[in-house]
């Protein structure tokens, strides 16, 4: 699956992008990379060490639990233009669910430290 658009262009044109000085923009942009997703297949795993903030650029992922019955609950659905994971990047955690595409996906994986993650957000989001 190819993109309409670049992961360069994909993060500056992402609402908090824009709002990122050049130099953090391109620190951005030098940690992301690319990955495809097949349908049906994780983009995360519950209880894996979480290491990226994920965006989606294309595709459908949902979010979801499984209990010991095997029962899922969906928790949240994403699709592009989403991110997520930011929460268990600043906690330092282990994702607390699956990520899983429900058709074929592109997206964007950034790996930060948290304090690199924590002066985006507060540039994009005060």
């Amino acid at each position: 699956m190819a993109a309409s658009i670049s992961v360069s262009d994909f993060i500056g044109h992402s609402a908090w992008g824009k709002k990122l000085g050049a130099d953090q923009l391109a620190r951005v942009r030098s940690a992301a990379r690319a990955i495809d997703v097949q349908k049906d297949d994780y983009l995360v795993r519950a209880g894996d060490q979480a290491e990226h903030w994920v965006g989606l650029m294309d595709g459908l992922v949902v979010q979801q639990v499984t209990n010991e019955a095997g029962r899922v609950t969906v928790l949240t659905v994403g699709c592009p233009g989403t991110w997520f994971g930011e929460g268990t990047l600043m906690k330092h955690g282990r994702w607390q669910y699956d990520a899983v595409a429900r058709r074929e996906t592109h997206a964007v994986l950034i790996r930060c430290r948290t304090k690199d993650l924590s002066r985006w957000r507060a540039t994009a989001c005060g």
